[in-house]
């Protein structure tokens, strides 16, 4: 975690920032404020659109970006994806004229480190909402290279140890009683966590590094995540059915990881006799939405949101197997990509879920 003495001397030799505001009155408050705040200490740039922002984030690496909330047609949430994906390591500070706490949970989840209320607007408290920011934004650079390094550390000797106790079930069959009652916890115990491992290595990596963005086959990516699941045959016996799907721009190891998530949770949440997925596409003026109709267990309309969030789980894991982060690192990765997911459900079981993914100025075609 970034010590204060280390956050002080950041301050006082002077933060890279970048302020965008489309209100030209709005953008000379702050400025003034900032200036009457550190002096001439900052270096403050000023876009006043998004489309400048790819190019001024490949040029500079800020070390604070203050966002108005409202910027023309889009919001913060529409913007906030991809200034983490260009700057994992800045901070963001999000500017609204309504109540900060309000905003905060409008946008829960959302990679933003701060709001502050644009009449809450002083020297003072802009200086202490830049430092709190930097600090947070600090702290989840690290918990995230954090998780990833333990999760990544911990497979290999927790695969040890489940190897032996495989071994030790096949060189021992005549094991019976408690020995080979606890042997069978071992294994059983040992699978989850690598699970666990693999799901949290999964989640870290969407959340971190830049995007590999790429022209990308949907159908390609398709037959990708269902190699990876070792489950090519679920088109062929008809428990997946696939439109013809559009090329997109997107990064394909992180797009096949959501493919892989939505179809498994598709075929596992499903207490039907013949488990079924549709997975369908539309293309519009602005992108490309994607589908994935099952007709499982479904959603509980009240639950449809939390099953989105990191470690949450409808079900326990003597009911349906699973480690709560499939969905999680869905958002993350769509979310990155500018894009929204969301479901929808009835949650009467039998009718299922569609999880819907849209992606906005990918350059469908």
């Amino acid at each position: 975690m970034i010590e204060e003495a280390q956050l002080d001397s950041l301050v006082t030799r002077g933060l890279k920032i970048l302020l965008i505001e489309d209100d030209e009155e709005d953008r000379f408050l702050i400025e003034r404020i900032l200036r009457r705040s550190t002096g001439d200490r900052h270096s403050i740039d000023w876009i006043s659109s998004s489309t400048e922002l790819s190019d001024r984030l490949r040029e500079v690496q800020y070390d604070a970006i203050l966002l108005d909330y409202y910027l023309g047609t889009k919001t913060a949430e529409d913007l906030v994806a991809e200034l983490t994906a260009q700057s994992e390591s800045t901070a963001i500070i999000v500017l609204t004229g309504k109540d900060a706490s309000g905003a905060d949970e409008a946008a829960f989840g959302m990679a933003i480190d701060f709001f502050l209320s644009k009449s809450d607007l002083s020297p003072g408290g802009i200086d202490r909402a830049i430092r709190y920011a930097i600090r947070n934004r600090d702290q989840q650079v690290r918990l995230r290279n954090f998780s990833r390094l333990v999760a990544h550390d911990l497979m290999g000797p927790v695969g040890n140890v489940k190897s032996a106790a495989e071994t030790l079930s096949l060189v021992l069959p005549s094991l019976e009683g408690d020995s080979k009652e606890l042997l069978d916890v071992l294994c059983s115990d040992c699978e989850n966590l690598m699970s666990t491992l693999s799901a949290l290595h999964d989640f870290s990596m969407s959340q971190a590094g830049q995007l590999s963005v790429e022209a990308c086959s949907l159908e390609g990516i398709l037959e990708s995540a269902l190699s990876n699941l070792n489950m090519a045959d679920v088109i062929t016996d008809g428990r997946v059915f696939s439109d013809s799907l559009p090329q997109v721009s997107v990064d394909p190891k992180l797009f096949t990881h959501v493919f892989q998530n939505l179809i498994q949770n598709a075929l596992k949440y499903n207490a039907s006799k013949e488990p079924r997925l549709r997975i369908s596409a539309t293309i519009g003026s602005t992108g490309c939405e994607l589908r994935f109709s099952d007709n499982g267990i479904g959603i509980a309309p009240s639950k449809i949101s939390a099953v989105f969030r990191p470690m949450y789980r409808l079900h326990g894991a003597s009911e349906y197997k699973g480690t709560g982060l499939g969905l999680a690192v869905c958002k993350e990765v769509v979310e990155r990509h500018g894009g929204r997911i969301w479901a929808e459900s009835s949650g009467v079981e039998g009718e299922g879920s569609t999880f819907i993914i849209r992606l906005a100025g990918t350059s469908a075609t």
